[in-house]
C-alpha cells in the first residue's frame, strides 16, 4: 500500500510538472505572439510615416497632402473661411540636375523648400511633386498671408541673384496664393487660384530670365 501511495504521488508530481510545462510552454508562446504583434505594429507605423513624408526634404508627402485636404474640405464644408494655399514651382532645377548632377539637385530642392518652411513656421507643408510644394496656410501664417508671400518671393530674389553663391545654392522658385472665397464649397478651386498666380509668377521669370531648354 506504501509503495502504492508512493507511485500514486510520484505520478501527480509528474502530471504537475507536464502541466506547469505546458503553462510555461503557452506563456512563451503568447509572449512570442505578442512581440510579433508589436514588431508588426511598429513596421506599420513606420510605414505609414515613411508614407505621409517626403523623404528627401522631411517635408509631407503627396499622400500626406490628399490626406490633410479631406480633412479641411470637410471643415470648409462646416463653415470654417480661414484657409489659404501657396504654391510654390521651382525653376531652375532641370538645369542645376543636368549641369551639375542630381545631387546637386536634390541639395537645390532641400534648400528651396528650407525657404518655404522658414518663412511658413506655423503651417504644414507639402512636397506634391518633383519640383513642387504646397503650404496650407493656418493661424498666425495665415493672418500674415500676404507679407509672408511677398517675403518668400523677395528670399527667393535674392539668392538666386547670389553670385557668390554656388549654382545650385541660388535658389529660385515662382509662388502664387489662392484664398477661399465666401462660395467656396471645397479647396479645390483655392488650389486653381493659387496654381494661377504661380504660374504668372513664373511667367515673368522666364521673361526676365529665359527658360531653359
Amino acid at each position: 500500500e506504501i509503495n502504492d501511495l508512493y507511485d500514486g504521488i510520484r505520478s501527480m508530481q509528474i502530471d504537475i510538472i507536464d502541466y506547469l510545462d505546458h503553462l510555461f510552454s503557452l506563456q512563451r508562446d503568447k509572449e512570442k505572439a505578442e512581440e510579433d504583434i508589436k514588431e508588426r505594429d511598429e513596421k506599420i507605423g513606420q510605414i505609414s510615416k515613411e508614407v505621409y513624408r517626403d523623404s528627401l526634404t522631411e517635408v509631407g508627402s503627396k499622400a500626406a497632402y490628399v490626406s490633410k485636404i479631406r480633412e479641411l474640405n470637410a471643415q470648409v464644408d462646416a463653415g470654417r473661411k480661414d484657409i489659404a494655399i501657396v504654391m510654390v514651382d521651382m525653376n531652375e532645377l532641370k538645369r542645376i540636375n543636368d549641369l551639375y548632377g542630381h545631387k546637386m539637385g536634390d541639395n537645390y530642392i532641400i534648400g528651396c523648400c528650407h525657404f518655404v518652411c522658414e518663412r511658413f513656421k506655423h503651417s504644414p507643408v507639402f512636397r506634391i511633386g518633383g519640383d513642387e510644394f504646397v503650404v496650407l496656410l493656418q493661424g498666425v501664417d495665415y493672418n500674415d498671408r500676404h507679407a509672408l508671400a511677398a517675403s518668400l518671393k523677395e528670399d527667393y530674389k535674392k539668392a538666386s541673384s547670389n553670385k557668390n553663391a554656388a549654382p545650385w545654392e541660388r535658389y529660385s522658385a515662382a509662388v502664387g496664393m489662392g484664398e477661399l472665397s465666401s462660395d467656396d464649397r471645397t479647396l479645390d478651386l483655392v488650389f486653381k487660384r493659387a496654381d494661377k498666380a504661380m504660374y504668372v509668377d513664373k511667367k515673368s521669370y522666364k521673361q526676365e530670365h529665359g527658360s531653359y531648354r
